[in-house]
């Protein structure tokens, strides 16, 4: 996990690694939704990384709410706990380790 908070760190800016969304659910959508929490090894180098969370959306894309990732988190956390069956799946973060940006893992 050292390694997955490390490449986090380096691509976001400091306001994003205190966003109160990722600090205070971030081990709950890992927990609910593991199928969709990746990880790009090689030995044991961490390479990539992808998180994502899935929804049940009502509406076309052109009619979400505002909020972004953080809403989709939020949303999705409450379907999960509801058993509200998703239709959709959200990506909330790839991340590529610096050292290998650039060598077609994206």
């Amino acid at each position: 996990m050292d390694q997955v908070w490390a490449i986090g760190g380096y691509v976001w800016p400091e306001f994003k690694l205190h966003a109160p969304v990722a600090l205070n659910h971030w081990q709950d959508m890992q927990t609910a939704f593991p199928e969709f929490q990746l990880l790009l090894v090689a030995g044991d180098r961490v390479l990539a990384l992808a998180n994502a969370v899935p929804l049940a959306l009502d509406a076309p894309l052109t009619d979400l709410p505002g909020g972004g990732v953080e809403w989709a988190v939020l949303e999705s956390l409450g379907q999960f706990a509801a058993r509200r069956a998703p239709d959709t799946l959200v990506g909330v973060q790839v991340v590529v380790a610096p050292d290998s940006q650039g060598s077609g893992l994206s």
